[in-house]
């Protein structure tokens, strides 16, 4: 008599999120401030901190002379990252730009202006930015694929690359979809409510919620199919016997399932391979 070696495996509940990457790019109403003259530039506030128009943001000091206020050119959010983008990337200028070029420049950390790498200590440069944060950003999406619930003008929730678990998404209205000739897609949206997540970043990764799917959790190696392949079904050990159970798949991951058709307390068989229904399960 030969016996199978069987690997059972209890079932739990579980939620599973299905989301698309995407690459975001905020444009938004920024004010670049400008230094007034010659030498090094240093902050004076924390990076995102709030300001007034006339409240003093650093001083640039050029070697050991005096030391000259840089002042906010409007309220906001201070910024001290400077890319070159600002006074680019606005709403305004939205259709008229060239995405591909911006998307591919941003992935590289790309900085517009200087290309030696030397510090510029000119006057007239840019050495800080004030958001306007009480006006909600226009975002730019770009995805690979997009869900196929998602439509022109509709709803799009949208989590950032760094949101803990349990973090709430965050909600934007879109525009018309475009699809270009690599296969990838665009679209423009505006945020439903201002949120601080989106105050000075200038472009992040993003996963776009499809749909959250809730069921019983099981290995995807205990899944099983039909001769037609029609219907799925597992095998579970029940009073030391092999029972077939039909399930609903409702998500496939990698290697786990989400089913519909199980309770709590239930033990799938993980590898089944011959099992049959109605055979004796011997244990150690």
């Amino acid at each position: 008599m030969h016996y199978l070696s069987l690997e059972i495996c209890p079932v739990e509940r579980s939620t599973v999120v299905v989301d698309y990457p995407a690459q975001v790019v905020v444009l938004r109403k920024e004010y670049p401030v400008q230094a007034g003259q010659e030498g090094l530039f240093t902050p004076s506030l924390e990076e995102g901190q709030r300001v007034k128009a006339g409240e003093q943001i650093g001083y640039i000091q050029w070697e050991q002379g005096p030391k000259t206020p840089v002042l906010a050119s409007h309220s906001g959010v201070v910024s001290y990252v400077v890319d070159g983008w600002e006074g680019v990337l606005t709403p305004e200028k939205a259709e008229n730009t060239d995405w591909l070029m911006v998307l591919e420049a941003l992935e590289e950390n790309s900085v517009r202006g200087r290309e030696d790498g030397a510090p510029d200590l000119s006057a007239g440069r840019t050495v800080a930015k004030v958001v306007d944060n009480l006006i909600k950003p226009t975002l730019f999406f770009h995805a690979q694929q997009l869900p196929t619930s998602l439509s022109d003008e509709a709803s799009c929730l949208f989590l950032l690359k760094e949101d803990q678990d349990g973090t709430q998404p965050l909600q934007a209205s879109t525009g018309e979809i475009i699809q270009l000739a690599d296969g990838s897609s665009y679209f423009f949206a505006e945020l439903d409510t201002i949120d601080s997540r989106m105050d000075i970043c200038r472009s992040q990764h993003v996963s776009i919620i499809d749909q959250t799917v809730s069921g019983i959790k099981i290995p995807l190696s205990a899944l099983q199919w039909d001769e037609r392949g029609l219907s799925t079904f597992v095998f579970t050990c029940t009073h030391s016997h092999v029972e077939q159970d039909e399930v609903q798949l409702l998500y496939r991951g990698e290697d786990f399932a989400i089913v519909e058709g199980l309770s709590l307390g239930d033990q799938v068989i993980a590898n089944p391979g011959r099992a049959k229904e109605g055979q004796r399960i011997y244990t150690k």
